[in-house]
C-alpha cells in the first residue's frame, strides 16, 4: 500500500457539497490530495453505461497503479538490499570471527593459565616438599648436634676428669718418688753406717782365686784383686757384696761365657752345675734394696756391677766401657728404664787373670763353666 510522505503537506480540495456524489464533478475530491490523479480522470463507466466510475472504484484504481509502482521501486532497490545484508552478514561474521578468535585466545590464554597453575601447584608442592624435608633435616641435624655437643661435653667433662686424675696421680707419684728417695737415702744412711760399723770406713777389697778347666793339678789358682767403691758412693751395693763374701756364698761358684762386653759371674757350682740362689735367699742377699747408681762411679772397663731387675745376686766384669749400655735407660726390657746397673767394684790387681778369664769364657760354648771361683775373701 502506498504510503504518504510525512514531510508532504496534506492538500484538501474545497466541496460544493458535504454529500455530492453524482455529476461530473471529481468525486474524489473530498480525498486527500495524495489519493488524486488529476491527469488520469477515470474512464470507467457504471454497469448501466452512464456517468463516471463511482469514487471506490477510482480509489481501487488508484491503489493498484500504486502497488504496481511499489514493486518497481522495490525491484529497482533490491541490489542495494542485498548488499545490505551482506554487508550485515559481513559485519556479523566478522563480528563472530572476532568473537571465535577472541573466544580461542582466551581458551588458549585459560588453557595456558591452568598449566602455569598446575606448574605453580606442582612448584608449590615441591617447595612445601623442600621446606617439609629441610625442616626434617634441620631437626635431624639439630639433634645430631644436640648429640654431638653432648658427646663433646661428655668428653670435655672425661679429658677434665682424666686430666685431673693425671694429676692427682702425678702429685702421688711425686709424693712417692719423694718418699722413695728418702727411703734410698735412709738405707744407704744405714748401710754406711753398717758397713763401717763391720768392716770399717774402707777401703775395702776383695781377692778372687779361680781355676780353669785345663789346668793341671799342681797348678795354683790364679788371683785377682777389686777394691771396693767409697762408702760415701754406693754403701748399700758394697755391703751386699761385702755380706755375700763373709758368707762364702760366692765359693765354688763360676765364670760363665755370657756376652762379648762382659764376664758374668752366676750363683752356679762349676764342677756339677747345681744352683746356689737359694743359700743367698735364704741368707736375704739375693739382690738389692733398689738400683743405687751414681755417675761418680760408673761402668768403665774392669770395674764390677750387679745385673738384673733388681740387681743381684749375679755381677758381671766390664770389658769394655758399659757406660750407655748398663747406665741410665740402657736396659730397655727393664720396668723403669731409667733406672742403672750399680756398680760397685774395680779390678786393681790381677788384669792379665780377667783377660784370660773373657778369654777362654770367649772360646767356650754358652753356658759352659769353663773357669769357676775356688774362694772369694776380704782382704786388706
Amino acid at each position: 500500500m502506498h504510503r504518504r510522505n510525512p514531510s508532504t503537506p496534506i492538500r484538501r480540495t474545497p466541496l460544493k457539497s458535504r454529500h455530492d456524489f453524482s455529476g461530473n464533478e471529481n468525486s474524489s475530491a473530498f480525498l486527500p490530495s495524495h489519493y488524486h490523479t488529476p491527469t488520469r480522470p477515470s474512464n470507467y463507466r457504471t454497469s448501466s453505461g452512464q456517468g463516471p466510475a463511482s469514487p471506490m472504484i477510482a480509489c481501487s484504481n488508484h491503489t493498484l497503479n500504486s502497488i504496481s509502482y511499489n514493486g518497481r521501486n522495490r525491484l529497482k532497490f533490491k541490489p542495494y538490499l542485498l548488499m545490505g545484508v551482506a554487508f550485515v552478514g559481513l559485519l556479523v561474521f566478522g563480528r563472530a570471527f572476532v568473537n571465535i578468535t577472541a573466544a580461542s585466545r582466551l581458551k588458549r590464554e585459560l588453557a595456558e593459565a591452568q598449566e602455569l597453575h598446575a606448574k605453580n601447584s606442582r612448584a608449590l608442592n615441591a617447595a612445601k616438599s623442600t621446606s617439609v624435608n629441610l625442616e626434617q633435616r634441620a631437626a635431624i641435624s639439630e639433634r645430631e648436634n644436640m648429640q654431638m655437643k653432648d658427646r663433646l661435653d661428655l668428653q670435655i667433662k672425661q679429658k677434665e676428669s682424666e686430666l685431673k686424675k693425671k694429676a692427682q696421680m702425678k702429685k702421688r707419684e711425686d709424693a712417692i718418688t719423694k718418699q722413695v728417695r728418702y727411703l734410698e737415702k735412709q738405707v744407704q744412711e744405714v748401710s754406711r753406717r753398717e758397713a763401717i760399723e763391720r768392716f770399717g770406713s774402707g777401703p775395702h777389697f776383695v781377692e778372687f782365686s779361680v781355676i780353669f778347666a785345663d789346668m793341671e793339678d799342681h797348678e795354683l789358682p790364679s788371683k785377682f784383686k777389686v777394691e771396693m767403691a767409697p762408702l760415701d758412693l754406693m754403701p748399700h751395693s758394697v755391703l751386699l757384696f761385702l755380706e755375700m763374701v763373709e758368707k762364702r756364698l760366692w765359693d765354688e761358684t763360676a765364670f760363665v761365657h755370657h756376652a762379648d762386653h762382659i764376664i758374668s759371674a752366676t750363683p752356679t757350682v762349676y764342677h756339677n752345675g747345681e744352683s746356689k740362689r737359694e743359700e743367698f735367699e735364704k741368707a736375704g742377699l739375693s739382690h738389692v734394696a733398689f738400683q743405687e747408681y751414681t755417675e761418680e762411679y760408673s761402668h768403665d772397663p774392669y770395674t764390677l756391677g750387679f745385673s738384673g731387675r733388681p740387681g743381684g745376686p749375679d755381677f758381671y766384669v766390664s770389658t769394655m766401657n758399659n757406660r750407655e749400655m748398663h747406665g741410665p735407660g740402657g736396659q730397655l726390657d727393664a720396668d723403669l728404664v731409667e733406672e742403672a746397673d750399680p756398680c760397685f767394684a774395680k779390678v786393681v790387681e790381677g788384669f792379665d787373670v780377667v783377660d784370660k778369664i773373657y778369654q777362654k769364657d770367649s772360646e767356650a760354648p754358652l753356658d759352659i763353666h769353663v773357669v769357676g771361683i775356688i774362694t772369694a775373701r776380704i782382704v786388706e
